[in-house]
């Protein structure tokens, strides 16, 4: 099977702020890089996403485009960074002492108020993967497209390489950019 890893296009929301599970919607730039990967993504057999407007609408994009309808899966979600969401670095040193602090000391074990670790995301991410390939790994020629966001993103392509979770951050993925990989 073959995995397509899209990240939503360019949003409304403000560069530097935490958007997790904040729902926004795509910019004009954001509606026109979906529909340009639209045009270049190969035949694909499925497309998932998350419940997110800007991953949905992305994928409505591609479905149009490859006569398919998306499958809506919350567990593709960003991560919620409970009362980090929105806000940028700066407010959060403000209305949070230390909290950004210890996101950046402890990014895969650190829970903001209200929020999830990247330790719990990424269980919920592993079972959406999970029903993925099980629905889809029976043809091994499947191609399947999946529109969420970075840290799904990041986590499932750590799943694939047994990649140690810590070092995800590592891992860059531009808005409306696809990631390939190959289950076999």
């Amino acid at each position: 099977m073959r995995l397509f890893l899209i990240r939503h296009g360019e949003t409304e929301a403000k560069r530097d702020v935490f958007k997790g599970m904040t729902d926004f919607a795509l910019s004009e730039k954001g509606i026109k890089q979906m529909e340009a990967l639209a045009q270049v993504l190969p035949a694909i057999d499925a497309i998932f996403c998350s419940d997110l407007k800007r991953a949905r609408d992305g994928a409505a994009i591609i479905g149009r485009e490859k006569g398919l309808s998306p499958t809506v899966d919350p567990r593709l979600g960003e991560r919620n960074f409970g009362i980090f969401e929105g806000l940028t670095p700066e407010q959060i040193r403000e209305r949070v002492p230390g909290g950004f602090e210890a996101w950046l000391n402890d990014p895969v074990g650190y829970t903001p108020p209200g929020g999830e670790s990247t330790r719990r995301m990424r269980r919920r991410v592993v079972l959406a993967l999970r029903s993925v390939r099980e629905e889809h790994l029976k043809r091994q020629d499947a191609k399947v497209a999946i529109v969420t966001h970075l840290g799904v993103i990041r986590i499932i392509i750590a799943e694939v390489l047994s990649m140690p979770l810590r070092h995800i951050f590592r891992i860059a993925h531009d808005l409306g950019a696809v990631s390939v990989v190959d289950f076999f």
